[in-house]
């Protein structure tokens, strides 16, 4: 179904690479619109799920209902290849404002992506959806625009309409205390919806970083290359970046990379439990059916040597159970 959806999405492209480069299958305006961060994944919420936030008044590039659902691809994607979203699940949160652009929020423009999350194209179970409209005082423009938006989505996924919630606020402080609710914290939301989290030094940082890391993963150099250059080059370029960040960066980049450490340490740990588990598991179940093959045998004897008596007694008074039969 992936690869199916995959081809469908993205053509005679299908076969490349996902990733933020003119290489790939996305096209240079797709990457483009994933720059202005309309899309973006957001920090784990307090339960540890990553959040699909969507912001379509960021959208200030030309779109077209293929580029976005091609962009929402490479998000849903991004956001499946955590094991969090598979374990407690993923949430997704729309935001509504009238600065977006005449028409976006027409249903044809998230059509295929809605379908894609309905239908498991992804390894993520979402748990619940979370639509804001921020500043709108009128109820004539809620109701014509925002109301709508809200309907036409949860018609092409009525699962998911018993778990998605409406915040209507006029003042971000609002929506922000409205979303804690939910265990969605203020370092999960950008400013412009109540938050910390910022789209000047979060989403920069982020989008750089994904770059950087899809080059090494997709286009790592001449297959030629000795690894002893590469790690001279990766080194060099380590030191250039170094050398371009601030502190605060630096101190930032080091958090991180000791998280992902943690992060990877309890995954082997959880790993190493759940084998432990099923070993000893395994070893119960054994001797249980070892203890079930004896007490068969026993019945079984029994039933033999109750047969065998019968016989005897029925030998004794001369009885045919031939004809018995």
């Amino acid at each position: 179904m992936y690869w199916k959806s995959r081809r469908e999405v993205f053509g005679e492209r299908a076969f490349l690479p996902v990733a933020l480069s003119r290489n790939s299958a996305l096209k240079e305006d797709e990457i483009a619109m994933v720059r202005t961060g309309y899309m973006a994944v957001m920090p784990e919420d307090d339960r540890g799920r990553p959040i699909y936030f969507l912001d379509i008044s960021r959208l200030t590039v030309p779109f077209t209902a293929e580029s976005r659902t091609r962009c929402a691809f490479y998000i849903m994607q991004l956001i499946s290849e955590r094991e969090s979203s598979r374990n407690v699940g993923a949430i997704g949160i729309a935001v509504y404002s009238k600065n977006a652009p005449k028409g976006s929020t027409d249903a044809k423009y998230g059509q295929k992506a809605t379908d894609m999350a309905r239908d498991g194209v992804f390894p993520c179970h979402w748990r619940a959806i979370h639509v804001c409209a921020v500043g709108i005082k009128s109820n004539t423009l809620r109701d014509q625009y925002f109301v709508p938006f809200t309907l036409q989505m949860l018609r092409r996924w009525k699962s998911l309409s018993l778990r998605t919630v409406v915040h209507v606020d006029e003042k971000l402080e609002g929506i922000r205390c409205r979303l804690s609710k939910y265990g969605i914290p203020p370092s999960c939301v950008p400013t412009t919806v109540g938050g910390t989290w910022s789209y000047d030094t979060e989403f920069k940082n982020w989008f750089t970083e994904r770059i950087e890391y899809e080059k090494d993963a997709y286009w790592s150099g001449d297959a030629t290359e000795t690894s002893s250059s590469k790690t001279h080059k990766v080194s060099q370029k380590q030191s250039h970046n170094d050398s371009l960040m601030s502190e605060e960066e630096k101190v930032a980049r080091d958090k991180r990379r000791k998280m992902d450490a943690l992060y990877a340490r309890r995954k082997r740990e959880r790993q190493r439990i759940e084998i432990e588990v099923l070993q000893e598991q395994c070893v119960e179940y054994n001797n249980k059916n070892s203890a079930l093959d004896k007490q068969n045998k026993w019945l079984e004897g029994l039933l033999r040597h109750a047969n065998s008596l019968v016989q005897i007694h029925l030998d004794g008074r001369g009885i045919d159970m031939r004809k018995v039969g």
